[in-house]
């Protein structure tokens, strides 16, 4: 009886992921092509933010 339960608790957990890891349960899968897409373009934020930091600093300091 224990190991009839335990294996339909495992093929339960078993479906369960494969749903989460196909996206079939209401919830998007982790797609680490955009992840990184989106990491690359937030740097690029940030630089350009930093290099107009430095520009108006060194505006200032020209006046």
């Amino acid at each position: 009886m224990k190991q009839k339960v335990f294996i339909i608790f495992m093929l339960i957990s078993l479906i369960s992921l494969l749903l989460i890891a196909c996206g079939q349960n209401g919830k998007e899968p982790d797609d680490n092509a955009e992840a990184q897409r989106k990491s690359e373009e937030e740097k690029e934020r940030l630089r350009l933010l930093e290099r107009e930091k430095l520009q108006r600093i060194a505006d200032i300091k020209k006046n």
